[in-house]
């Protein structure tokens, strides 16, 4: 009986042994299976957005500064168009007049570059086309814009970061202002649009951004496109004068 009392004692604290391993295993599983990946810093990081969709934003300065004995003019004029416009009837002059890139001794321009500022001229082309569908005058390209865009779109690519402040801080009037550029008006930005056409369309079909687009207070403008990792980046900046 002594015998037959051990053995049954034995078998009972292995099947008791044995059910608390298995449970234990059980409840480590579905914890594994349960956990959620962690995300990288970078991609945690405030204003990073996923990057396998297109994105937009804008951003309108509520007051627009006033020159005194500015007359605004919301109807395109008749005369033949400063060097600087690029009129959406497919002519206009070359955006490549404000490209950097040239060696300085007049030889080949950096075809990187030269890519980029055509992708930049032919948004201001089709911005100025549905300007002049809606009764506003084309706007005219301003190399201080152009300055301030192609150095927020650079930003934005180089950080990973879809929004209109810098890294540093800086709103895009501040960008603007440091460009020499004080009447800035509005600024557009977009991420992952491939061409030039397929931005346009985007900026277009949001409320907001068809509104800065279409404001025929906003005379100028600049172009900046950086195809760095996640985008293509672009910003459109506006200005009033």
């Amino acid at each position: 009986m002594g015998l037959l009392a051990c053995a049954v004692a034995i078998l009972l604290t292995g099947v008791v042994i044995g059910r608390m391993s298995a449970g234990s295993g059980e409840v480590d599983e579905v914890y594994l299976r349960k956990s959620e990946p962690s995300l990288s810093p970078r991609a945690s990081a405030p204003g990073a957005v996923p990057r396998d969709r297109p994105a937009l934003d804008h951003v309108l300065r509520t007051v627009a500064p006033v020159t005194p004995g500015e007359v605004p003019q919301q109807r395109p004029r008749k005369e033949q168009p400063p060097s600087t416009v690029i009129d959406g009837s497919g002519g206009g002059s070359p955006y490549s007049v404000l490209t950097p890139g040239a060696d300085g001794g007049g030889g080949a321009y950096d075809a990187d570059a030269m890519r980029a500022a055509s992708m930049e001229a032919e948004v201001v082309r089709l911005v100025n086309a549905e300007r002049r569908k809606h009764g506003c005058r084309p706007l005219r390209v301003d190399p201080r814009l152009v300055e301030s865009a192609r150095a927020h779109s650079a930003e934005m690519a180089s950080s990973g970061l879809f929004r209109h402040s810098s890294p540093g801080g800086a709103t895009p009037w501040d960008r603007m202002g440091a460009a020499g550029y004080s009447q800035g008006g509005a600024e557009t930005i977009a991420r992952g649009y491939q061409t030039a056409a397929a931005v346009v369309r985007g900026w277009m079909a949001g409320r907001s951004d068809r509104a800065t687009l279409l404001d025929c207070r906003l005379v100028a403008t600049g172009v900046g496109v950086s195809t760095g990792d996640g985008g293509p980046w672009w910003t459109e900046d506006f200005g009033y004068s």
